[in-house]
């Protein structure tokens, strides 16, 4: 009996050991997920694999910190989208409406298939960042960044219909431009898109700004405005072509589960027009769409005695001799003002450029740099004071409306390492039928001379060649034959 009995128990006990094996048999929440499209949770991980990028705007790009405990490691599972912080926020399965003119909006949501299929989509994340301006503040209001298809672009063409745009972000805020120099870019929101080839953006202008405060510590006056050295505000009127929204052309491609980073590029200095009487500005855009923030240049202005300098004017450009135009023979890839330490930064493509810094009472000055990803390369350069000035005032006639306008550059020949190269000093968006400000140039006779040249759309390019005094133009300009 007592056999039996013994039996019986350990029939009991290999029962109870198999239902225990198989009840822990199934997921095991420290263990990697397999194909069918388990999760692995890395309190610490952050990376990605086959899955959508789950950061919204990342920490390196955009100078938001992210929350290393929230990232998630993804094997054919779904993702959250990113919030503004750098978090991640699960905002479950994307979705999107239309309107009736054919337009989208999408919402940022998880790309990856529940079932562990290959992802169809892919994240666009947005910032904004500013070229300098002689202004104490300029002030825009975001309303939305669209984007458009390569193949929704031929479709417009055939239809002479403008659908087809997808708005990515929605950011509704103002911004000081201003305060987006050196390297300092502010984040726009990121979105899910489609994968695929996309050929233009288009940034929507707000007519009500946020309820933020100024640099003055007052409520906004107008959405978009700017404020010049006494603090006096100025509205800043959008030209009517642009109230349908500033249209960008610029090809970027959304691939599977990974993110794409575009940085808008805001030139405030040739962005604002002046227009009519003194204290009329427009504000006609010029954006330029950086695909990468990893490249960049810096280094920092001293006077003669080695003192830091701030406010200093520092840009890359280009010089191309041989260009057809000549307005084209000096390109400015990007603009910034130097900081209280006398330091700069700017966020620019790869490649070789001529560093120029100006200031206003310092004579020019040039030094060749490369802008690359190691961020290794610094440039040192030392303002000498000039011991006069010269002024440069006069109008623009001769185009077509009162919302056109020219651009006058004022450039002058120097060596910045290797050999003589034109470079700009100076620029101004007038618009027509309207006196432009005082330009105020460094001088020293017998070594400095200046050219001014005007350009706008259109209209044949006109040099006026060796200022070397002070200087009233009327400016006409002529339509190209």
């Amino acid at each position: 009996m007592n056999n039996i009995f013994n039996r019986l128990i350990l029939v009991v006990s290999v029962l109870l050991v198999a239902v225990l094996l198989i009840s822990c048999g199934g997921s095991n929440p420290g263990l990697s997920g397999d194909s069918s499209g388990e999760t692995e949770n890395l309190a610490a991980s952050g990376s990605l694999t086959g899955a959508t990028d789950n950061t919204g705007l990342s920490g390196d790009s955009f100078g938001e910190t992210e929350n290393p405990a929230s990232s998630n490691e993804t094997s054919g599972g779904s993702g959250g989208s990113g919030s503004s912080d750098g978090s991640i926020s699960d905002a479950g399965s994307s979705n999107s409406s239309q309107d009736s003119s054919g337009n989208t909006t999408v919402n940022s949501g998880s790309s990856g298939a529940s079932d562990g299929s290959i992802d169809i989509t892919g994240i666009l994340e947005l910032g904004l960042t500013d070229a300098s301006a002689d202004y104490q503040a300029v002030y825009i209001t975001v309303v939305k960044v669209d984007v458009k298809m390569k193949n929704e672009e031929e479709a417009d063409e055939e239809a002479e219909e403008d659908s087809g745009w997808i708005t990515v972000v929605e950011p509704r805020q103002t911004y000081n431009l201003l305060e987006l120099m050196n390297g300092v870019i502010a984040p726009l929101g990121a979105g899910e898109l489609e994968v695929g080839e996309y050929g233009q953006l288009r940034l929507i202008l707000g007519e009500d700004a946020d309820g933020s405060a100024n640099i003055l510590d007052e409520e906004h006056p107008y959405a978009n405005y700017l404020i010049d050295s006494e603090g006096d505000s100025h509205e800043l009127k959008v030209p009517s072509g642009f109230k349908t929204g500033i249209k960008i052309i610029n090809g970027f491609s959304i691939t599977a589960a990974q993110a794409t980073e575009l940085v808008l590029d805001f030139d405030a200095a040739r962005s604002v027009v002046q227009a009519g009487k003194k204290g009329k500005f427009l504000l006609k855009p010029t954006i330029k769409v950086l695909e990468t923030v990893e490249s960049s240049t810096d280094g920092e202005i001293t006077d003669n005695e080695g003192n830091a300098l701030e406010g200093v004017t520092v840009s890359a450009q280009f010089y191309d001799p041989d260009a057809g135009d000549l307005k084209d023979q000096v390109t400015v890839e990007s603009t910034t003002m130097s900081t209280a330490a006398g330091s700069f930064a700017l966020l620019l493509p790869p490649g070789s450029y001529n560093i120029v810094a100006s200031a206003d009472g310092y004579l020019p000055a040039c030094q060749e740099g490369v802008a690359d990803f190691s961020g290794e390369y610094s440039s040192a350069i030392s303002l000498t004071p000039a011991a006069e000035t010269i002024t440069i005032s006069g109008s623009v006639t001769g185009l077509d409306s009162t919302e056109d306008s020219a651009v006058l550059s004022i450039r002058q020949e120097i060596d910045c390492g290797s050999g003589p190269v034109m470079i700009e000093i100076a620029s101004v968006s007038v618009a027509n039928d309207s006196d432009f400000e005082d330009i105020v140039l460094p001088f020293e006779t017998g070594l400095i001379s200046y050219n001014l040249v005007a350009s706008a759309e259109g209209k044949v390019t006109q040099i006026i060649l060796d200022i070397t005094e002070d200087t009233e133009l009327e400016i006409v300009m002529g339509t190209v034959q």
